[in-house]
């Protein structure tokens, strides 16, 4: 940034960097939108050290990098250039911007007319006409009601319960003036409480800030819990002293809900989808239990997301006047809620998912003109910065080899197996594949990679023949050949290859995880395909190609003629390129250009 006037003589911390410029040489708005280009946030990649959480500029590195410097009436030139054509690309932004606004009010559009029982106002229609009886909520009111003094009578839960069901005094009944708006004929207002058996939260004990893996057991976090969406990976490790109690376990198709936090943040709901971590509650999660067969737990979470119920939940949160707020089971009980009948329920569901499944379509087009206006900007900055005949930063593609890169890229390659170990699918493919994606789109930690452009793509035999050797000679793992694969299993002295993985920082194991979990449900061939084309799509940003689909699906088919089973009878290169562009699994030009070995290139 440029220091304003009013900025003038101000003080900074260490963290902060001045520089005056000559302004003889240099012309200041050149300088500012130089900074925000490509190029010159690959010198500040380029002259970052540190593997922990914080990274650190090196100033001598960094003041040491060559730039092509225009005289200033060409930069002059330059910026009114840029201007011109960045307008094209604001508006771009801008119109996208709008869009994301439009979405976002059009589900919350359809969640408030689900709960008023406008969307199936056709759906009551036709079984009107038809003559189908259905049971009104009040009837279902009281069928949760017997349900749950029977189960307290009982003195037993049913098998689908994880605790014992208490007498609790009973909620008071909904006044004329707690009723927001008028429902249909069949609904009723209720109590959410009324809808329950029972409610629960658990327990936050000191955790290290780490994702739990493998076996381990886990305490959720509030960000876990998004309006219709769970998050499995957002949890913390529990300590292994700590005693879990298994009534707080997490289980598909639960139904949770925030109780502290930012305002925005408590009162969010979400059904548990799928689960295959071992998570307990913490006590800012509550678990909402209804009789399962006598509530849809779709309807429940969606309605609880809808803005019309917050209005109601809000108001019942103490501690405003703070940055934290709290919601208590007791008052959550106390919301008032519309019941439809139970068939309905299971309509609203049907159409909301239907109507929703368009707003996320919609949703990924607009993430892609985002990210198209985000390469436009680029391209302009390119534009403006680049002169035709040369870039105007020529940089390494790698720091400097890091101490013990051996040992670390072991490491590395021990940690993908020993977090793999689950999958049936894991083999001597999968794990080059994988390994290239940590290494060129995770970590770009310069270990000595060599990879070559082999016929499964990227593969660096100077590093795994030697890991595999060293390995399973000692015991570490071992491998298995089922069929076309060399499944990849823990030896007897696997222990030993999981004693530390210090060399990596919590955040790159977090990643490095989630590039598993990934392709955890394929086979080879989709991290095959991922990984190709990632190779050829950076070789092209390292060479300041062309970059197009077209260009990028051929050069996957030129780097082996085997990989025309992945386009022919059926393309699947186009797809598996839009899928990284959604999901972020794009390149930047860091390492080396991925070429055919010497040997096969004085061939070809």
């Amino acid at each position: 940034g440029i220091i304003p006037e009013s900025l003038d003589g101000a003080i900074i911390t260490g963290n902060f960097w001045t520089y005056k410029v000559d302004t003889q040489l240099v012309d200041i708005e050149w300088f500012f939108y130089f900074t925000h280009s490509f190029n010159f946030i690959q010198i500040c990649i380029e002259s970052s050290t540190g593997s922990t959480h914080r990274k650190y500029l090196d100033e001598k590195v960094f003041l040491n990098h060559d730039i092509v410097l225009p005289n200033k009436a060409e930069q002059i030139e330059m910026v009114k250039r840029y201007k011109e054509q960045s307008n094209v690309s604001n508006n771009l932004s801008k119109e996208i911007r709008i869009q994301k606004v439009i979405i976002s009010q059009l589900k919350q559009s359809i969640l408030q007319e689900a709960i008023q029982g406008k969307l199936t106002q056709e759906w009551r229609a036709n079984g009107t006409l038809s003559g189908v009886e259905v049971e009104p909520a009040s009837e279902l009111l009281k069928r949760i009601k017997a349900e749950k003094e029977q189960l307290i009578k009982d003195k037993n839960p049913s098998t689908s319960l994880r605790t014992r069901i208490k007498k609790e005094k009973p909620l008071p009944p909904i006044t004329e003036d707690e009723i927001p708006f008028e429902l249909p004929e069949s609904w009723v207002w209720c109590r959410l409480g009324d809808t329950l058996l029972y409610s629960d939260s658990g327990k936050s004990p000191n955790c290290k800030k780490l994702p739990v893996r493998g076996n381990e057991w886990g305490v959720l976090t509030t960000t876990a819990i998004q309006q219709n969406k769970f998050k499995e990976n957002e949890n913390k490790v529990l300590p292994i002293s700590f005693k879990v109690n298994p009534i707080q376990q997490v289980f598909k198709n639960d139904i949770l809900i925030t109780r502290a936090g930012p305002l925005n943040r408590t009162g969010v709901s979400c059904k548990v989808d799928s689960i295959s971590s071992n998570l307990i509650l913490s006590d800012k999660t509550i678990r909402l239990v209804h009789p399962p067969k006598l509530m849809n737990p779709d309807f429940i979470s969606q309605s609880l997301n809808s803005q019309l119920i917050r209005k109601l939940l809000v108001p019942k949160m103490t501690g405003m006047a703070k940055s934290q707020v709290n919601i208590s089971q007791k008052n959550i009980k106390l919301t008032e809620f519309p019941l439809p009948p139970l068939a309905e329920q299971k309509a609203i569901v049907e159409k909301i998912e239907s109507l929703l499944q368009k707003c996320n379509a919609l949703e990924q087009e607009i993430a892609q003109s985002e990210q198209h206006a985000n390469m436009l900007m680029q391209a302009v900055l390119k534009e403006a910065f680049e002169r035709k005949e040369n870039k105007i930063i020529e940089l390494p593609k790698l720091l400097e080899l890091e101490s013990s890169h051996f040992p670390k890229r072991k490491m590395l390659a021990s940690y993908i197996i020993n977090q793999s170990a689950n999958d049936k699918q894991f083999g001597d493919t999968k794990f080059e594949k994988l390994l290239h994606l940590a290494d060129y789109h995770i970590l770009k930690r310069n270990f000595g990679q060599e990879y070559k452009q082999k016929a499964a793509g990227p593969y660096d035999n100077k590093f795994t023949v030697p890991f595999f050797n060293q390995t399973i000679k000692a015991g570490w793992f071992y491998k298995q050949s089922l069929g076309n694969m060399n499944r990849i299993l823990p030896g007897k002295n696997n222990s030993k290859s999981q004693t530390t993985y210090d060399y990596f920082s919590e955040e790159e194991l977090r990643r490095i995880d989630n590039l598993i979990n990934t392709f955890k449900q394929y086979n080879y061939e989709q991290p095959e395909i991922i990984s190709t084309i990632y190779a050829v799509w950076n070789n092209r940003i390292i060479r300041n190609q062309e970059i197009t689909n077209e260009l990028l699906k051929q050069d996957f088919l030129d780097w082996d003629k085997g990989k025309a089973q992945y386009v022919y009878p059926k393309d699947r290169v186009t797809p598996a390129i839009k899928w990284m562009k959604e999901n972020g699994f794009i390149p930047d030009g860091w390492g080396k250009i991925i070429e055919l070995p010497k040997s096969k290139s004085k061939k070809k």
